[in-house]
């Protein structure tokens, strides 16, 4: 079923607006900090939202291709086939991408960002437990390669 991610997240919001518990809906397994997130979109009906969250995810996913400077070779990320499944099932990675795409790629010269990169990982991982398979070698690899007394801590 398209949307069949999105249709988990858009009962969550449901739930939480109609006062149940967000935890009864099937495969509910999100924080209580992205339950929350969800409720914004159970206040529309199931195809406009998802039509929004659609929308919403083009765009992160253009900024963030945007942003790596591919010139000419950023349309073959279109039929990237992950962008492809996230986007027929509506799952929510494409914002994590984005939102990495800025710790990743600091502004020239902005020193600060790179600062909070591993605090905002951390917030990032109340929202998303999963990617600390992702995150925490990530930045395991960053800390070894720029400060290794950081990662002695």
């Amino acid at each position: 079923m398209i949307g069949w991610d999105f249709s988990i997240f858009w009962n969550v919001g449901r739930a939480i607006l109609e006062g149940t518990n967000p935890y009864a809906v099937d495969s509910s397994w999100y924080t209580p900090a992205t339950s929350l997130i969800f409720a914004i979109f159970g206040l529309l009906p199931f195809s406009t939202s998802f039509l929004v969250w659609t929308a919403g995810n083009l765009f992160f996913y253009f900024h963030t291709l945007w942003r790596m400077k591919l010139g000419r070779s950023w349309w073959g990320w279109l039929f990237f086939t992950p962008f492809i499944f996230i986007m027929l099932s509506g799952q929510v990675d494409i914002f994590f991408l984005w939102a990495a795409s800025f710790v990743s790629i600091p502004p020239k010269g902005n020193r600060a960002i790179q600062k909070w990169d591993s605090v905002l990982g951390g917030a990032v991982l109340t929202l998303k437990p999963q990617l600390a398979a992702v995150f925490l070698p990530w930045f395991i690899v960053r800390w070894w390669q720029h400060d290794r007394r950081l990662l002695a801590r």
